[in-house]
């Protein structure tokens, strides 16, 4: 499960976020991953910039860095378990 923070400010705990295609839904396109050094992950849409997504204050202020657009905040242990797969 992961925590989908919306643009607007909308946050849904418990997403499934358990397969590729719900992580593309949830942030609109394809995915990357941003490890923060606090130790968190976030899954974003790895074109945010070129489509001119707008800035995600709350995801932002939590990572330390800007993120933009919809913002998945995963578990660690989840990806470690979607490698193993």
């Amino acid at each position: 499960m992961a925590i989908l923070i919306k643009k607007d400010g909308e946050v849904i705990d418990n997403y499934d976020a358990s397969d590729l295609g719900k992580k593309q839904k949830a942030v609109g396109g394809y995915i990357e991953y941003v490890r923060t050094p606090l130790d968190m992950t976030f899954c974003v849409n790895e074109d945010g910039i070129l489509l001119g997504l707008r800035p995600n204050p709350i995801a932002s202020n939590l990572a330390g860095i800007l993120l933009l657009g919809d913002v998945l905040l995963i578990d660690k242990e989840e990806i470690e378990r979607e490698d193993r797969e």
